[in-house]
């Protein structure tokens, strides 16, 4: 008899635990909506979450997990080829300084056998390296 209500009660946890694990797995879906926005005449934008009646609306959220731009405004500063070049060029000099820095941070901290340091810059090298990958 005993065994009889210590598997009933076995069972009712095992159920119990897949109902829980299907609703947070049900819940964890991203969500997918469309953002619009409007910039009025004094130049305030507001938001919105419905298709709106006014033709200044623009998509700029996410919608179905992708991407989609807000178009820039026709007075948005504009830089040519070769100045983007060149700030990319800078980007990427002062990332693999960084890098080189951080690099030598670590063998210090090596050398030292301070763990939580080499832990530290190991976790900084591979974001400048994200970085880097990143860049232009």
């Amino acid at each position: 008899m005993q065994t009889d209500v210590s598997m009933t009660c076995y069972w009712k946890s095992m159920i119990t635990r897949f109902l829980l694990s299907a609703a947070v797995a049900g819940l964890s879906f991203p969500a997918s909506a469309e953002i619009f926005a409007c910039r009025d005449a004094a130049g305030v934008v507001s938001y919105s979450l419905t298709t709106p009646a006014g033709p200044c609306y623009d998509k700029v959220g996410r919608r179905g997990g992708e991407r989609v731009a807000a178009s820039s405004p026709a007075d948005f500063p504009r830089v040519d080829a070769a100045t983007q070049r060149s700030r990319d060029n800078d980007r990427r000099r002062i990332l693999e300084a960084e890098l080189a820095e951080e690099s030598r941070l670590q063998a210090d901290a090596q050398r030292t056998g301070r763990v939580e340091l080499v832990a530290h810059h190991g976790r900084n090298i591979a974001m400048i390296q994200k970085e880097l990958a990143y860049a232009k």
